[in-house]
């Protein structure tokens, strides 16, 4: 397949032999996929020395020359080079993506090889630099209105997040958290779905925000901003629930659970986990046994104490959980103890 993509490229060069989206595309493929950097060279070459004019309103020309010298050559001076110079001439339709290249050619490529760190201390530095000089061309998309610049602002909120854990300062980290916190509320405030906005999901948003809640140990706000996530039931991970568990203890509230989701899991589970629990906990027991008892009375109302023998207790209850899990959650509403 690969050998085909090059032929199709090719194929089109020698009928368009300065078609600027096809040399990019070529010189993508040159290098990374079919690692011929000569081949690669020879085609930036030749992007370079194409006339300003011809070039400059074609995105991928900056990008992809800023991927190839950044990542491919380590030449990052260059690759900011190019990319601050596209700024002047590139759609505003763009912008969003091509903003993103800078983090990739400069944060997330090797350090210039020319000048590479000797020591640790340095790496920590060169670190720093290069997130402050990527969170100021982010800012500068913002400023100019970018469209759906909501998903900038995420970017721009986990380079904070990075320099809290990168920084020196004293008092440094809170200051680079808060910043991340108000670009976050600063992305809420302009998010404007539409029918393109299917693949930006608002609860991004709010995944990162709550990262930077529990380490500026805003527990309350991290505990009730997952809450409202898993009552709205979006992609509600095991780490959403670690942190809603961990947000919970630090802000000193018990955790309401969520009935719904208890009923649901044991449906999963055909209630095994609440099985083994059971016989290895006393009170649970008795709890569930307490269940099994309003379940056979049909009676949601009631708050019965068990009448049945422990022997057939849990056989019955997890009968009678699987057949009426919605009169169970409405049980459990009306009985603490459940």
């Amino acid at each position: 397949m690969l050998d085909l993509e090059m032929e199709a490229l090719e194929t089109g060069l020698l009928e368009h032999p300065n078609n600027v989206d096809l040399l990019c595309a070529v010189l993508q493929c040159r290098h990374s996929t079919h690692e011929d950097l000569s081949e690669a060279e020879r085609i930036a070459s030749q992007l370079e020395a194409l006339p300003l004019t011809t070039k400059a309103r074609y995105w991928r020309y900056w990008t992809y020359l800023a991927i190839y010298y950044g990542i491919e050559k380590g030449d990052r001076a260059r690759a900011v080079q190019l990319l601050d110079e596209g700024l002047r001439y590139v759609r505003r339709d763009a912008l969003n993506e091509y903003l993103r290249t800078y983090r990739r050619v400069y944060i997330d490529s090797a350090p210039p090889v020319d000048s590479a760190p000797s020591n640790l201390d340095e790496v920590a530095e060169e670190y720093e630099k290069s997130i402050n000089l990527v969170a100021d061309r982010l800012k500068r998309g913002l400023e100019l209105g970018v469209e759906n610049g909501y998903a900038l602002a995420i970017e721009l909120a986990i380079l904070y997040q990075e320099q809290a854990y990168a920084t020196r300062q004293e008092g440094g980290q809170s200051e680079s958290l808060q910043k991340a916190l108000e670009v976050l509320e600063f992305a809420e405030r302009m998010f404007t779905p539409t029918q393109l906005d299917i693949n930006f999901p608002l609860h991004s948003i709010y995944k990162q925000k709550v990262n930077v809640l529990m380490g500026l140990k805003r527990y309350d706000e991290a505990r009730e901003l997952l809450l409202a996530m898993r009552e709205a039931k979006v992609e509600f991970s095991p780490v959403q629930e670690l942190q809603l568990q961990r947000a919970a203890i630090g802000s000193g509230k018990a955790l309401d659970i969520s009935m719904n989701d208890v009923a649901a899991r044991i449906k999963k589970d055909d209630g095994l986990s609440l099985v083994v629990s059971a016989k290895e906990d006393h009170k649970l027991a008795t709890i569930l046994q307490t269940a099994a008892a309003l379940l056979g009375s049909n009676d949601a109302n009631v708050t019965a104490q068990p009448t049945i023998s422990d022997g057939e207790c849990l056989q019955r209850t997890f009968k009678l959980l699987m057949e009426h899990p919605d009169k169970f959650v409405q049980i459990a509403r009306n009985n603490p103890p459940v």
